[in-house]
């Protein structure tokens, strides 16, 4: 009998932790993960606004809610440059995004999408920037561009890249001749623009954004290097006179990261919504929204520009020896750019032929010299 009742109470002490067990995990699925998420961006900005937001909105429903964000914009957690720091520290979880063009000690293949082409359109440099990340051909060390770029360091990131070409704007009359367009001081906005700038035969500097509007105002610049989407959030729109359209200056990179630490402690399953829903927002193939979004914020940013007198000329239209020194200048920017990688151990020329390759499978255009690197 005792024997009997010794059975019945450990079976009943059985189905009791079986129950808690499911009670716990119960709870843990039920329980809401808070996440962090840090930029520089101000809330009024395009890219946080009607990008980055939506994408935040997405992973919240399609996670039924187990995920929450908490934004910080503004620098208002993390100056821009320091996410890599804020990440690792455990300040924020997640950075919308993360600055590695300003970082090139450690992210030195951050900016290739910046290299200029001879014809990209904003689909051409997303298509490239997504064959580029899945890329899986490693490099002569062994690392693919992804682990090169960010699993070395222990991050997690979603490059993407969605804006028109750079161009340059100007508050100078229309070039006329090779000395004129020589003789100008642009603004550059990365390394990659300030071997472009020399190459072209510009005097290049580099201030901030935010200072470029009284730069030009006292005409201390004459131009820059600029995205048209980015005109009215610095006031570009209303200086510039003058826009040579034609010249493909590459093409901002972001990235969304997280550290993979902190991405691994995350539910499997909300670990694949957050691959899925990121690419796919991300990705202008993926999210049409976003071309239809970008060309029309573009067009009314032009529009308004031609009804105050702004002039646009096509870069064909420019004196042939203008066009010229702009072909070979993009040309010896790669060749330099690939020099000063390998200068501290990097394979410049094989991520640049990478990149070449992307291009062109996207649909873009290269110069002859730069289809004769191998």
């Amino acid at each position: 009998m005792k024997r009997i009742i010794f059975f019945l109470c450990l079976l009943m002490l059985v189905f009791f932790l079986v129950a808690c067990s499911s009670q716990s995990s119960s709870d843990a699925e039920d329980e809401t993960i808070v996440l962090r998420a840090g930029t520089n961006l101000p809330a009024s900005h395009y890219l946080l606004n009607d990008i980055l937001k939506p994408m935040l909105d997405r992973l919240e429903e399609e996670t039924d809610h187990r995920i929450k964000f908490e934004l910080y914009d503004s620098e208002s957690l993390v100056r821009a440059g320091e996410e890599m720091e804020a990440l690792r520290s455990g300040t924020i979880d997640i950075a919308l995004p993360i600055y590695d063009v300003y970082d090139t000690n450690r992210f030195p293949f951050a900016e290739i999408p910046l290299l200029p082409v001879s014809n990209a359109s904003m689909e051409v440099y997303s298509k490239a920037t997504v064959i580029l990340r899945n890329d899986d051909e490693p490099y002569s060390d062994g690392l693919t561009h992804s682990e090169r770029l960010y699993g070395e360091k222990g991050l997690i990131g979603w490059p993407f890249t969605m804006g028109r070409s750079y161009t340059i704007g100007t508050v100078t009359s229309p070039i006329e001749s090779l000395d004129q367009f020589r003789a100008m001081q642009i603004r550059i906005p990365s390394n990659v623009h300030e071997i472009f700038s020399r190459n072209l035969g510009f005097s290049p500097s580099s201030i901030s954004a935010n200072e470029a509007y009284d730069a030009f105002n006292r005409g201390t610049l004459d131009g820059g290097f600029t995205p048209i989407t980015d005109w009215p959030s610095y006031g570009l729109d209303e200086v510039f006179t003058y826009v040579i359209d034609g010249i493909h200056a590459g093409s901002w990179p972001s990235t969304v990261a997280m550290t993979e630490e902190r991405f691994e402690e995350l539910p499997e399953d909300i670990q694949e919504i957050f691959q899925r829903v990121i690419e796919e927002e991300l990705s202008l193939e993926t999210n049409p929204r976003l071309i239809e979004f970008q060309n029309n914020l573009e067009e009314e940013i032009m529009q308004s520009y031609l009804d105050n007198g702004g002039i646009v000329e096509p870069l064909e239209e420019l004196p042939e020896e203008v066009q010229e020194r702009i072909e070979d200048g993009i040309t010896q920017t790669w060749l330099d750019w690939i020099e000063d990688m390998e200068r501290y151990g990097e394979p410049g020329k094989e991520a640049a032929i990478k990149w070449r390759d992307a291009i062109l499978e996207a649909g873009g255009e290269v110069p002859e010299g730069v289809m004769e690197i191998e």
